[in-house]
């Protein structure tokens, strides 16, 4: 009966950030196992035309990641 009862307290009563323990556990699982790690966030510069060749946001961020592997690589 005890085996029963605690896991059933143990849900009802846990709270951590004002979020039941089944939300918390649901959120774990989500950002562990779901989720992949490393978010892909890529745009689309609907602008870059009129703004010309290697101007855009996208170009900066590949030229400083070509940079920084190449500081690695010595």
């Amino acid at each position: 009966m005890l085996g029963i009862m605690l896991p059933a307290f143990l849900l009802a009563m846990y709270e951590k950030a004002s979020l039941p323990l089944e939300k918390v556990v649901r959120n774990i699982i989500r950002a562990t196992f779901l989720r992949p790690r490393i978010r892909a966030y890529r745009t689309e510069n609907t602008y870059a035309p009129f703004a010309g060749p290697g101007v855009g946001k996208e170009d900066v961020i590949e030229k400083y990641k070509e940079e920084k592997r190449s500081r690695r690589q010595r």
